[in-house]
């Protein structure tokens, strides 16, 4: 993770599905057989299913999975497994992350707080990676009893 936390990029700066099947169609044609969605949190992709089954298609991809922190899954596990996934893996460095937006949601855990706990050098790296809106940023920073100080 770099110092200075991750850039957000819009849906529009993303590889689109075309994009990645393209890859997908290519690398199947130089052996690939086995196709992990990773990186970032793959969950938060708005065409995630039809893209799972639209790699599914592709004759010589015998496997497809993600990598998920797991927050998103509930809403999506049913359509996902009818699409074709064949596996989902949680890392502890998602399922931390995961923690520590359960944390910030239910728990009401001010945001600078997570930082700290997770180690992030930027608030807007914690933003990332707990799937925190800037409003909620900033009425988390206006709520911490520090603020005022």
């Amino acid at each position: 993770m770099p110092e200075e936390g991750v850039c957000k990029k819009s849906h529009e700066e993303m590889m689109t599905q075309e994009e990645i099947i393209t890859a997908v169609k290519v690398a199947s044609k130089l052996g690939v057989t086995k196709i992990r969605l990773t990186g970032g949190e793959p969950l938060v992709k708005k065409d995630i299913v039809q893209l799972v089954s639209r790699i599914k298609e592709i004759n010589s991809i015998e496997e497809v999975c993600i990598t998920t922190n797991a927050t998103l899954l509930p809403q999506y596990a049913n359509d996902l497994k009818k699409a074709g996934l064949d596996s989902s893996k949680y890392s502890v460095h998602k399922l931390r992350h995961t923690a520590a937006t359960l944390m910030y949601q239910y728990g009401q855990v001010d945001i600078r707080a997570l930082q700290e706990l997770l180690g992030h050098e930027s608030i807007s790296t914690t933003e990332i990676y707990t799937h925190v809106s800037n409003n909620q940023v900033r009425d988390a920073v206006e709520r911490n009893p520090l603020a005022n100080l």
